[in-house]
């Protein structure tokens, strides 16, 4: 169909500019609308941060073994340790609108870790007991055995978290004992197998390196707009030991023998994603 402008009346012009101008405003009317949606999301999104945390641990025994057993975020100046009190980790929100439904899962691989544990402790006839099995760590010392149930201490749900402009208080989730178990003992073998007690004679000629668990962590969570989002971070474990006593020596009991840090680094390329 041709038209020829210059057959084309005034009221004909009228009425093509009254309807070019009725999709213009359909289109602006759209691209607000989208614009708010898109302000509305960003007004209630939640985002979880996990700042990098450090750790000391402390035991009772001053033996020739030093394995912690009681645990702080923070230097000890009492005897107030509790049996399982663990320590924390605090996630933060720095969204503008709050997390709901959190899921906190660890996830780690420890069963090279607890062989190279193994092995060395009968080559250098430790007293060290540790098993992975059946969904269980056993730790201890001779026949004073404990138990840690993997799964029960790797998984955790909170209801909300608010956004750090309401709150300056954080989530605290505790660290799993797992992991403090083995990262313990690795750090006592560590330190043992580079100056070991005089009575056990010189420095073996070959020394074992030991595997380090996998580890990291995983959130899930959603927004007040129900938008659900699934965020991992990596964790590197870093523990020194610098108390190693012979026979003679002694440590005190306010005196930690383990200095730990845990560093959370997340993964760019899956954090954030919409689940659906």
């Amino acid at each position: 169909m041709n038209i020829n402008i210059e057959n084309v009346t005034f009221d004909q012009w009228i009425s093509i500019v009254t309807q070019v101008g009725a999709w213009v405003t359909v289109i602006l009317i759209l691209y607000t609308l989208l614009e708010m949606k898109t302000q509305r999301k960003l007004a209630q999104k939640a985002e979880l941060i996990v700042p990098n945390v450090s750790i000391l641990g402390y035991s009772r025994e001053n033996g020739e073994i030093f394995i912690a057993t009681y645990w702080k975020n923070k230097e000890a100046e009492n005897k107030d340790f509790v049996v399982g009190e663990l320590p924390k980790v605090t996630l933060y929100n720095i969204g503008a609108g709050a997390a709901k439904g959190i899921t906190v899962r660890w996830n780690f691989e420890i069963e090279k870790a607890v062989k190279s544990i193994k092995d060395y402790c009968v080559q250098n006839s430790l007293p060290i007991n540790i098993t992975s099995d059946d969904g269980y760590l056993f730790v201890g010392l001779k026949e004073n055995i404990t138990g840690v149930d993997i799964q029960a201490d790797s998984n955790f749900e909170y209801p909300y978290l608010l956004p750090a402009s309401v709150t300056a208080n954080g989530l605290e989730v505790d660290l799993p004992s797992t992991i403090l178990n083995v990262i313990s003992i690795l750090s006592f073998l560590t330190t043992y197998q580079s100056s070991p007690p005089a009575d056990r004679g010189p420095l073996p000629s070959t020394q074992i390196d030991f595997a380090t668990p996998y580890f990291y962590l995983e959130l899930q969570y959603e927004d007040i707009g129900r938008n659900k989002y699934k965020k991992r971070f990596d964790v590197t474990v870093s523990a020194f030991s610098p108390y190693f006593a012979d026979r003679q020596s002694r440590t005190s009991y306010y005196d930690p023998i383990l200095y730990g840090k845990f560093e959370f680094k997340e993964r760019k390329w899956f954090t954030n994603k919409r689940l659906f």
